[in-house]
């Protein structure tokens, strides 16, 4: 079987697709994937899938753009002929799921989040809802990550087809194993992991780092991670951020920061389902995060985890609190608690097996 990917982040693909891909050259699959080229896909684990990279400017609304990006997935799917199309984030699955039902190929999309753009009302808005609803018309299923995203598909008539809810994308629970907890917490080390943008609330966790410090918290320090958004990095340099505040640039393997970390925060916006809080709760790490969906289903509140009202400084502050103030048998036992719910319902085998069974209903109306 011909199959091809489309995505719109090289680290995206590799990091949370890479099991299925691996499955698939397992079962003697040809594999095909396009998304923007990062030496992180000349891992030798991917030597086996042929790389068809492409631009995608993802926040970009340049007409122009969007054509030739259309137009690119066109000539691979005519080249290529793929027995199966699978796409994730909005624009491969807006553009790739119109050519793939022009092209009358079996195709599959994964809804990662719905993004800013749903969130926002006016023209833009409705054109976007508008092609959505024309690219996954006649996808053989359209598979959510959270229940919030999928309600909002169906209220607004969005979708009309076949489709299936998982839990996200799923943590690699052997890659991500437990990891003991720092041996002391007199000195707090919290570690947020993610994208740098607005969206993510990296704001509201820079001023609510500057009033813990006037609150006389000195015992907490804050690592960032991630690489910085082209349309946020004047507004970042802008910024005057607390002494308290690491910032440590993109890392390919997260995992040691984890180690050292008391806590994983997230105050973000809106997500699909948050795979850096899978990652940490993987690693036995508590959560401080937003009360949205996307990282409600990963938290239990005051068992595995912390929730705080999203764009709301304050009452990150009180989270922020309320966890460094637990003794630290409790921070330890969250953390633990954590690790099992993700056992329990976030292993990625799990999701694999889930798309396996997708992929070959559709295309030999049977299941593996």
């Amino acid at each position: 079987m011909r199959i091809l990917i489309l995505g719109n982040h090289a680290e995206g693909i590799y990091r949370f697709r890479r099991e299925l891909i691996i499955e698939f050259l397992n079962m003697n699959n040809q594999v095909y994937m396009s998304c923007p080229y990062n030496k992180i896909l000349d891992n030798p684990i991917l030597s086996g899938c042929e790389m068809l990279p492409v631009m995608i400017n993802r926040h970009g609304t340049n007409p122009l753009n969007e054509i030739k990006l259309l137009l690119f997935y066109y000539r691979v799917c005519r080249k290529i002929k793929p027995d199966i199309v699978l796409t994730y984030t909005i624009k491969p699955n807006v553009y790739g799921g119109l050519v793939a039902s022009l092209l009358g190929i079996p195709y599959i999309c994964t809804i990662t989040g719905l993004g800013t753009v749903f969130n926002k009302n006016g023209f833009i808005a409705c054109v976007a809802k508008l092609m959505y609803k024309v690219a996954l018309k006649h996808a053989k299923c359209v598979v959510f990550q959270n229940q919030a995203n999928l309600d909002y598909m169906v209220k607004n008539h969005i979708i009309s087809g076949r489709y299936v809810l998982v839990n996200g994308s799923g943590v690699n629970t052997e890659q991500f194993s437990y990891i003991q907890y720092p041996p002391d917490d007199s000195f707090i080390n919290i570690l947020f992991v993610g994208r740098l943008m607005k969206d993510k609330g990296i704001i509201e966790l820079f001023r609510a780092a500057k009033i813990l410090d006037e609150k006389g918290y000195r015992n907490v320090k804050f690592q960032v991670i991630g690489f910085c958004e082209d349309d946020f990095k004047k507004q970042l340099e802008s910024l005057d951020l607390s002494p308290d505040i690491e910032m440590c640039g993109y890392q390919e393997n997260v995992i040691p920061y984890i180690a050292n970390a008391h806590a994983v925060v997230l105050p973000s916006y809106h997500e699909g389902m948050s795979n850096s809080l899978l990652e940490a709760a993987s690693c036995g790490r508590p959560l401080i995060a937003s009360d949205i969906p996307g990282c409600r289903e990963i938290i239990d509140n005051y068992q595995t985890g912390i929730m705080c009202k999203p764009r709301d400084v304050d009452s990150l502050v009180s989270a922020l609190v309320d966890f460094i103030e637990l003794p630290y048998e409790e921070k330890r036992q969250m953390g633990i608690r954590g690790r099992k719910k993700v056992e329990r319902t976030f292993d990625r085998r799990t999701i694999v097996d889930t798309y396996k069974k997708i992929i070959y209903r559709e295309t030999y109306n049977d299941f593996v």
